[in-house]
């Protein structure tokens, strides 16, 4: 059962000087939100005090870490505090080791495994070793001894996030959303953490549409939130009428270990492997493309074959049968429509004239139409890696072009040949399978 003292009702003031929490040499520190950034809900705010223990000593050690944790809730790149790092670091051993003392005694009270969790927290943020390792331990007992309580997995993705974990930061927020019966009653505290969690992994619309969610519940402009303003000016309004450079449009994009063609203004999102040659072009005349080539494939004859998926955008102000139209060449047929939840026309091609030397041409063609939606984006967007090889680095979000708002055709079209047909169409289904259209 999850007893948070009034937890929905609390309001992190969005006025209150913010702090940095990048962790040196591991994540970004943004450096253009450290001052007049909003205050996230603080950790020690996720516990029922009148479920912890009322002895002196007890609460001579709770008042220690009220008082201390202005100084660790965050992590400090240039210490300028009146007391050192290595007292606070001492003083919270000694409080970790009497909670560990309480936890034994009272191994049911999940308030004193909240409270462990939040002191492993604030001495990972002073570079105490092995923190991160005691912190998983412990999380990992508390999720499995209290199951249904939100608040470990919540502490541990906004963890992960500090780190510079951004997949596994955002799968843990994402656990919590899902397995809520109903997200609408998540508190506006967790909805700022998962809002700046979303900005940390380079998913700005997400962390717009939760910072929304939080100033809704608090009854608040979402101006009230830096992060969140600095996510919409990040995201440009592009002119359906201009030019675009390649690098506009187009974007490869790693997250955990899986690698992707991403296209944010027409909105659609490609998986594709790190040893693919790719090449994309801008917009012009309100058209575009990509191709992707796969290394070559041996053929049962021992040839090497390379085979091309080349994917083609059109915005201009044309019905999809006008856009599909010149591609329809000889041995073309129409083998499927798909009617949700986007329409998706698929096309065979067999001609035994083309690639005659390799037994003729055989590939597919997959067509759909985007519409414009304002919520365009949310789908796209994935946890990044953030690649540094410096010590200490500093990030400043580059402008990015919004979806394009306007219809979108899309053509994706597998160019290749009977002796490679099956290994091809392999390849060309795992693209569209793993395919995000939004």
């Amino acid at each position: 059962m999850i007893h948070w003292d009034e937890l929905s009702n609390q309001h992190a003031n969005p006025d209150d000087k913010g702090k940095s929490i990048m962790k040196k040499g591991i994540f970004v520190l943004l450096c253009i939100l450290i001052t007049g950034i909003m205050a996230f809900s603080e950790d020690l705010s996720l516990i029922s005090i009148k479920e912890l223990p009322t002895d002196t000593e007890f609460t001579k050690d709770f008042t220690t870490l009220q008082a201390l944790s202005g100084y660790v809730d965050h992590y400090e790149f240039q210490w300028d505090y009146p007391l050192s790092k290595e007292t606070i670091e001492k003083q919270l051993l000694i409080i970790a080791a009497h909670i560990d003392e309480r936890i034994s005694q009272h191994r049911s009270n999940p308030e004193l495994w909240v409270l462990k969790v939040i002191i492993l927290k604030y001495l990972y943020n002073l570079d105490s070793p092995g923190v991160a390792k005691q912190l998983e331990a412990v999380i990992s007992e508390a999720t499995h001894d209290f199951p249904m309580d939100i608040r470990f997995s919540w502490l541990y993705g906004d963890f992960l996030s500090s780190a510079g974990r951004s997949l596994e930061a955002i799968s843990q927020f994402r656990k919590i959303i899902t397995e809520k019966a109903s997200a609408q009653l998540l508190p506006g505290a967790f909805w700022e953490d998962y809002g700046k969690a979303c900005y940390l992994a380079l998913m700005p619309k997400n962390a717009i549409t939760a910072f929304q969610k939080a100033a809704d519940l608090y009854n608040i402009p979402l101006s009230s939130y830096k992060i969140a303003s600095t996510a919409i000016e990040q995201l440009k309004k592009p002119d359906i009428n201009g030019t675009f450079s390649d690098t506009d449009v187009w974007n490869i994009i790693k997250s955990g270990e899986s690698y992707y063609l991403m296209s944010r203004l027409f909105g659609m999102r490609l998986p594709i492997q790190g040893t693919w040659n790719v090449k994309h072009f801008g917009v012009n005349n309100r058209t575009s493309a990509a191709i992707l080539a796969p290394p070559q494939i041996k053929s049962k004859t021992g040839k090497e074959i390379g085979i091309n998926i080349v994917v083609l955008i059109n915005f201009n102000d044309i019905n999809q049968e006008t856009f599909i139209k010149p591609y329809l060449s000889k041995g073309t047929k129409q083998i499927s429509v798909q009617n949700t939840p986007i329409p998706i026309t698929r096309y065979e091609w067999i001609d035994k004239e083309t690639y005659a030397h390799m037994g003729g041409a055989h590939g597919y063609m997959t067509f759909l139409t985007l519409p414009a939606s304002p919520e365009s984006g949310l789908q796209l967007e994935i946890p990044q890696i953030f690649v540094s090889g410096s010590e200490k680095s500093f990030y400043k979000p580059n402008e990015i072009y919004d979806r394009m708002d306007h219809p979108v055709h899309i053509g994706i079209i597998l160019d290749s040949c009977e002796e490679v047909y099956e290994e091809s169409k392999a390849i060309y289904d795992a693209i569209l399978s793993g395919a995000i259209f939004d």
